[in-house]
Order: C-alpha cells, then structure tokens, then sequence
C-alpha cells in the first residue's frame, strides 16, 4: 500500500516537476557489482531533458537526473527506493561538469571558400544583389566530466576533445526605401560542423583509454561509443542502447555512458559552438553601396 502510495505522489510531482520520474509499479534489485547489463536509456519527455529513465528487459529499472546551476551541471543516477514524501531515489553514482559554451571553443585563421566552385551566384568579392561569399574556420574544444560513486567521491573523468569547422555565408541583399531609392546590405549565415570527436576516461590506478566517436550527425548515420567497460549507440537525442560488461562497476558504467551520449555528445557540442558570437573571428564585409 506505501509504495502504490509513493508510486501516486510521484506520478502527482512528475505532472507538475517535470524532472520528476514515477516510481513504477515493481522496483527492480540494484544492480550487482562487476555484472554487466544490456539497457535502455530514454528522455523522460521530448519537452524535457533533465531526466532519462534506464530501462532493463523492458522494465523501468533507474534514472539519471540532470540538475543545472548556471552553466555548471550535476549528474544523479537514482534508483526508486524513495522515502515517503521525497522524490528522489537513493543515490547510486554522481557527476559533475560544464556545459558547453562559446568562449571554451579555439578558431583558427578564417579562409575564404574559392569562386571555382561553379555555385551560380557565388563571388570572391560580391557587389550586385543576390551575389553571396563563404568563409570557413576550424575550431576544437576540451570539456571533461568528473564522475564519482554514490558517496561523491571521485573515481575518474571522462574527457572529450572535438574539432569542426565554422561556416559564415554572407549574402547581398537590396531593399528599397520609401523614397524608391535602394540599399544593399549584408545577409550573414552561420552553421557548424563537427568533424571528429575523441574521449579519454581517466581512472585512478590505471592508464587511460581513448577511444573516438564512430557515425555522423550529418550523414544522419547511427553514433557509437565504445571501451572496454562499455559500448553504446545512440540514433537521436532522445535514447540509446547501452551494454556494460562483467568485471566492470556497471553503476559507473550507467554514468560515463550516460555522459558520452548525452552531455558531452556531438549534439551538446554542436550547440555549445555560437559562430554569431565570434562574428570577429571572419574578415571585415565592406559595405555594399
């Protein structure tokens, strides 16, 4: 009775915290340490991103709870054994970190995309309306997360460091006053690409292990992640597969593979690159008239 009780407060709290994951009907045992374990992790809502629930044979087993300060962020990987009232489980393992943001990117020198590319319009130095140029730079960017056990005691750090290219497409555009008189002016693009991606997990006590980022967001090809304590895969934001294997903390496991798909993901790194904010990185665009 306590616990459809609890099940009831929860699913109550989830409708109005939407960070909130409800307890399920059966509450599975802890993981057993040194198992492996083959798993699903899912948004809790395509509305929200701060909770992902895991899911084993079917059965919602754990969750992973995000809690942001600022541009820092903290990880909690909870089971459902709640105490009356309370909307957290017991904790299991912890992490720490920051997100993604524009002044943690490095840009090299701009260069400017040559006019052979038989691209109708396209121009080293535009002048008529419609005439339009591109500029490209290379960046990279280093963040890492801290993961600790249940006590928040640190056990290692999952680094990751990516490279890309920057792309600025500026366009002339002309528009015509109230007095019929025209005027150009510049129409400027921004996107980006992540090109390669490359993890490190430091452990105390053992050497570190790299392993890189197989798939492509821009292919629209599935992303793989892979060591020796874990694989996963990820075909959107919004789930992937994980397996952990024996001899390994699979609590531990659970987090860092949590983090590689979900925080220090290529998506998460896309978003953290803003070529709008360093406009001052391309060359100066004269004005048109």
């Amino acid at each position: 009775y306590q616990r459809r009780v609890r099940e009831l407060l929860s699913r109550k709290m989830g409708a109005c915290c939407s960070d909130v994951s409800a307890v399920p009907d059966h509450i599975l045992p802890d993981p057993i340490p040194d198992k492996g374990y083959k798993v699903t992790l899912k948004k809790l809502s395509s509305m929200v991103g701060d909770t992902y629930e895991i899911y084993l044979d079917g059965d919602k087993w754990l969750n992973i709870r995000r809690y942001k300060d600022g541009g820092k962020a903290e990880y909690k990987l909870e089971n459902y054994v709640r105490e009356e009232g309370k909307d957290e489980g017991q904790r299991l393992a912890f992490a720490r970190g920051e997100n993604f943001h524009g002044d943690m990117y490095s840009y090299k020198k701009p260069e400017q995309e040559s006019s052979d590319s038989g691209d109708e319009g396209y121009s080293d130095s535009p002048d008529d309306a419609g005439e339009w140029t591109v500029h490209k730079a290379k960046w990279s960017v280093k963040n890492e997360v801290i993961v600790c056990d249940a006590a928040q005691n640190e056990i290692g750090r999952l680094k990751v460091k990516a490279k890309g290219k920057v792309i600025r497409t500026s366009t002339i555009r002309e528009h015509q006053n109230a007095e019929g008189q025209c005027h150009k002016s510049w129409s400027k693009e921004y996107d980006s690409k992540v090109k390669k991606v490359k993890y490190t997990i430091e452990l105390a006590g053992h050497e570190p292990v790299s392993f890189k980022l197989k798939g492509s967001i821009s292919k629209r090809e599935p992303l793989e992640w892979g060591c020796e304590a874990f694989v996963a895969s990820a075909k959107d934001s919004s789930s992937s597969e994980v397996q952990t294997f024996d001899g390994h903390d699979p609590n531990s496991g659970f987090m860092m593979a949590f983090i590689c798909t979900q925080v220090l993901c290529p998506g998460d790194i896309h978003e953290g690159c803003v070529p709008r904010g360093h406009d001052d990185l391309f060359p100066h665009l004269d004005d048109p008239n």
